[in-house]
């Protein structure tokens, strides 16, 4: 005779409190009173009135005939009783009760069932929680899908975005940790060969302000991980291990080799590396260039922009790896020194980013502050000192291919203190395209027959406060220049230097008659005229051309 439970001889008494029996209740029977034997009240696994895919928990739903003792467990908890891909789900899930079938015998009525359900969880709750999972084997065969593939049981949640369909048949234990879905954490993400390290001899540069004075060696060595959940490549090849682990059936998983297994099955290189490959060098990278000074190599991947005079925290280099670098393959070894798609070029930054549509970056300093030249530069017009003008690169070059074309002065830049360390050779050495009152030549516009150049060689600024009625950068034109002739400044000691060819010749009345300076005022004009010294007439603040010069004495 099979035993049940001494509290199902109470039962009668608790289901009088219950709808759908014809006995007559002593007393209404109340869920607190029900959980003195079974949990129905409120918070509990089996509360009245709990959704469930057959409706609301009722009193129905485990009494379901006029005999009281007769519970059933299996009428809501209906697993399979057929084995489902050859596993019987019953049996999974009791792996760590082994006196389950025992207690539970196959072919037992629903109530007997029910019986040896009720004997260990009498309350109706898990023995531990989450599912301990014991003894299921996971990461193989289809253990996981039993219980948690779609419209199984315990169908598992899908992550908002993610499509499993897309997974293929892999096993969700293949993936995922059975104490938690959260995360593909059994799948691999940082997981390297040592053998395809790839060894980089970095330069770390020292910086002084915006100059980069030295750089020391960096040795680096970087991992080519290989992230197992990317998306960069399809998930029939991520199924496969053995395509890539040639020992994988032995239990065996390095080396793994991928680029180049999958050249063996025509599956195409994937399109992206940064999904798996991390790692980039720190410091200067690439062959030696004897140009910059200290000299490096032209790349740094760690590069940011400057702002201000200073570095920020904004990285420059955001693109993926292969906008630049041909992925190895059979042909080619993981050295990432040839370019995108060739095998017959170097890897290049700027010229990359062309290549792609891609906007260059704002900022140069960081790359290129030991590509300024150390010495002037001297083209054909201007000569250009690079040290006095320590700024981002951009603030003058458009072009940072070739560096041609750079504007120092842009539009709305303020004038400069001094315009002779770059422009010393564009003295005018004509009046061609003057503009304003001096177009006739007011004082010596070349080199005078004393050797004196435009200007008595003072420094452009002093006479010309900014670039004319025009703009800089666009069509600066000089009007407006004016050398000050104010009592105490250099023209109370010298005229000659720049105004030897005005000199007047045979004065006629009303100045004063009969006097050649051709003979008698050879000698320098303020010699004579200090009455114009004193009155500081020099320059056309009376109506005689050329200013006020009456008062001259020999």
């Amino acid at each position: 005779m099979r035993h049940f439970p001494l509290w199902l001889a109470a039962l009668p008494v608790l289901m009088a409190g219950c709808s759908g029996t014809n006995q007559k209740p002593a007393k209404p029977l109340t869920a607190a009173e029900h959980d003195t034997w079974f949990p129905i009240g409120a918070g509990a696994v089996h509360a009245l009135d709990t959704p469930t895919a057959d409706g609301p928990i009722a009193c129905e739903s485990c009494h379901r005939s006029q005999v009281v003792q007769e519970i059933t467990c299996v009428g809501c908890h209906r697993h399979p009783t057929a084995p489902v891909e050859g596993h019987d789900i019953n049996e999974s899930l009791h792996l760590g009760a082994p006196d389950f079938r025992a207690k539970v015998p196959a072919g037992a009525s629903a109530t007997e069932q029910s019986q040896g359900c009720l004997s260990c969880h009498p309350a109706g709750k898990r023995l531990l929680d989450p599912f301990p999972h014991q003894g299921i084997p996971t990461g193989q065969g289809t253990w996981c899908r039993v219980c948690h593939d779609v419209d199984r049981a315990f169908a598992a949640l899908p992550l908002t975005g993610f499509t499993h369909a897309d997974v293929g048949t892999t096993d969700c234990g293949a993936c995922h940790v059975t104490s938690s879905w959260k995360g593909a954490s059994n799948v691999p993400s940082t997981a390297y060969d040592p053998t395809s390290d790839v060894t980089v001899d970095a330069l770390t540069p020292a910086w002084s302000g915006p100059v980069i004075v030295s750089v020391s060696p960096d040795p680096q060595v970087l991992h080519m991980t290989m992230n197992h959940g990317t998306r960069a490549l399809s998930a029939g090849v991520l199924q496969s291990c053995d395509l890539c682990h040639a020992q994988a059936s032995l239990g065996s998983y390095s080396p793994g080799v991928m680029h180049w297994s999958l050249t063996t099955i025509d599956a195409g290189q994937p399109s992206t590396c940064g999904d798996c490959h991390g790692a980039v060098p720190q410091g200067f990278v690439g062959d030696l260039d004897p140009n910059r000074t200290p000299s490096s190599g032209p790349m740094r991947h760690d590069a940011v922009s400057w702002s201000s005079g200073a570095p920020t925290a904004t990285k420059l280099v955001t693109q993926d790896c292969s906008v630049c670098h041909r992925a190895p393959d059979d042909q080619v070894p993981a050295t990432w020194e040839f370019a995108n798609g060739r095998d017959d070029a170097g890897a290049r930054f700027h010229d990359s980013l062309g290549a792609a549509g891609l906007a260059q970056p704002g900022s140069c300093i960081d790359c290129h502050a030991n590509t300024r030249p150390t010495g002037t530069v001297t083209t054909a017009s201007f000569s250009f000192d690079h040290s006095s003008v320590l700024g981002d690169c951009k603030d003058c070059h458009a072009s940072t291919s070739t560096w041609s074309g750079a504007k120092f002065h842009t539009s709305g830049a303020p004038a400069p203190a001094t315009c002779l360390p770059c422009h010393a050779s564009e003295r005018p050495a004509s009046t061609a395209g003057w503009v304003g009152p001096y177009a006739q030549s007011p004082f010596d516009y070349g080199t005078n027959a004393a050797g004196v150049t435009h200007g008595d060689g003072l420094d452009c600024a002093q006479c010309h406060p900014g670039p004319g009625t025009g703009t800089w950068g666009v069509n600066q034109n000089w009007r407006g220049g004016r050398f000050d002739h104010a009592p105490g400044s250099v023209a109370d000691t010298t005229c000659i230097t720049c105004h030897s060819t005005q000199r007047p010749d045979l004065l006629s009345p009303p100045m004063n008659p009969g006097f050649d300076h051709a003979t008698n005022g050879a000698s320098d004009c303020v010699g004579c005229h200090q009455a114009t010294l004193a009155r500081g007439s020099f320059v056309n603040l009376l109506p005689i051309p050329g200013g006020d010069w009456r008062g001259g004495t020999t």
